[in-house]
Order: structure tokens, then sequence, then C-alpha cells
């Protein structure tokens, strides 16, 4: 890899925060913010990685693309 800011745990990391940030106000949409810029093809695939993370930790997340922009927000309700 000629680019030290590909294959570095970044995104993976971002997207987390996104899901925690999520979780953390439940009826707000928070906004994943790649390191890298978003194309629409690339937000398209990490949309696809979003939802399969949040997933696969058994979190209750919608993920929401408007153009290259990707949003998550927790599904959950408060009581």
């Amino acid at each position: 890899m000629d680019d030290l800011n590909r294959g570095t745990g970044r995104t993976t990391g971002l997207m987390l925060c996104a899901l925690g940030n999520a979780l953390l106000a439940p009826s707000t949409e928070v906004e994943f913010v790649d390191h890298w810029p978003q194309t629409h093809s690339v937000a398209r695939e990490l949309k696809q990685h979003l939802a399969h993370m949040a997933e696969s930790l058994g979190l209750h997340i919608a993920v929401r693309r408007d153009g290259s922009r990707l949003f998550v927000r927790s599904t959950l309700q408060r009581k």
C-alpha cells in the first residue's frame, strides 16, 4: 500500500464512534464522516459495512444514505 492513510483501521474506528454516538443519543441521526473522501459508490459500500457491523454487535441501528453522506440512528425507544 502506497498511501499511509489506507489500511490503518481508521474507518473502522470512526464507524464504531458513529454507532456509539447514535446509541448515546437515540432520537438523533449521527453523520458518519470517514477520514477518506466519500463518493456515492464508496458511501453505498460503507453503508453496508455499517449495517453489518451494527448487526454483528447486536445493536438496533438504522443506516441511511443521502448521496455520498451516511447517517446512523438508534432504533431503540427510550422508556
